[in-house]
């Protein structure tokens, strides 16, 4: 075996990178290096470049985010550090050192909000006529956090990167980390009734599936092909649609109610479109109740 290609992965506590992490060894080409933020935080602008020079990785993975929605509100300028000034210092040197960055963001960039009366018209049938967005739509963040990621976006555009992969994804769940499958899991295990947003809809996706996918595209990246992609599953479901299908795996006879949002934050209706990453990279399209049971099926999450 010749030369391993260095890979360095920021954010590796979190769902993402711990998923990363579990697939390393399946991809023996690379050589990783992974980072949490008490290892690498990525707001200390000089350690990073420090680290960065020391290592002289070919592909930096940045799993680093701030995700607390709700308390951006209150914290903007941490949100805006680590979401956007961040990501731009890592750009700006991945850009004087050569280096393939692959960033990932969110689908709160397109909020679609609608006030709450609105909602409640467009739900009537617990359905939505929206489509999935593409690449192409232009985001409308208004918010804290979705303003920061989208401006993180930008800041790598910005750098004139030789190769980049900016990956949007969306309701990402996994067995590391808190996420809603597991908060709805642990409701079902214990028997507790609790209500779920039935005016929410988005796009689910395992994490493992999206991690998986980066690294199987790696050899494939070039220049040409660089750019903004979509990854999440082909479909889409409501909140409480979501919650349903956990429900009926497990067997559990607790009680879920649809109820309506009151938190303005989350996007009414942020469905992904991923067919131009699948088609692109030759990648496969799924279907998120399939990939949902199996996640069920085979984690190490007890759920019988």
């Amino acid at each position: 075996m010749g030369k391993k290609i260095k890979i360095l992965i920021t954010g590796s506590s979190g769902q993402l990178g711990q998923s990363f992490m579990s697939l390393s060894k399946m991809f023996p080409i690379y050589d990783f290096s992974f980072f949490n933020k008490k290892s690498l935080d990525i707001s200390d602008f000089d350690f990073v470049k420090s680290k960065i020079e020391s290592l002289k990785p070919e592909i930096i993975i940045n799993c680093a985010a701030y995700t607390d929605v709700n308390n951006a509100e209150n914290e903007k300028t941490i949100s805006h550090l680590v979401n956007y000034k961040a990501v731009e210092n890592i750009a700006n040197l991945c850009k004087e050192l050569n280096i393939f960055l692959i960033h990932f963001s969110t689908d709160y960039v397109f909020e679609n909000n609608l006030s709450i009366e609105n909602r409640k018209k467009k739900c009537v049938t617990k359905r939505v006529t929206n489509k999935p967005y593409k690449e192409h739509v232009l985001p409308s963040p208004s918010h804290i956090y979705s303003s920061s990621k989208y401006l993180g976006e930008n800041s790598i555009i910005k750098a004139s990167l030789s190769k980049y992969l900016i990956v949007r994804t969306s309701w990402l769940y996994s067995e590391f980390s808190d996420n809603f499958v597991l908060k709805v899991l642990k409701n079902l295990k214990n028997e507790i009734p609790f209500n779920v947003v039935d005016d929410q809809f988005g796009s689910p996706t395992y994490a493992h599936d999206l991690a998986s996918s980066v690294l199987n595209v790696l050899n494939k990246f070039s220049s040409i092909n660089s750019g903004i992609y979509h990854y999440s599953s082909f479909d889409y479901c409501s909140r409480f649609e979501f919650a349903l299908q956990i429900k009926k795996f497990i067997n559990s006879p607790t009680k879920i109610t649809p109820v309506a949002s009151v938190d303005k934050l989350r996007p009414f209706f942020s469905a992904l479109d991923p067919n131009k990453f699948c088609v692109t990279f030759n990648q496969d399209k799924y279907l998120w109740k399939d990939r949902l049971f199996y996640f069920l099926k085979h984690s190490n999450i007890y759920v019988s």
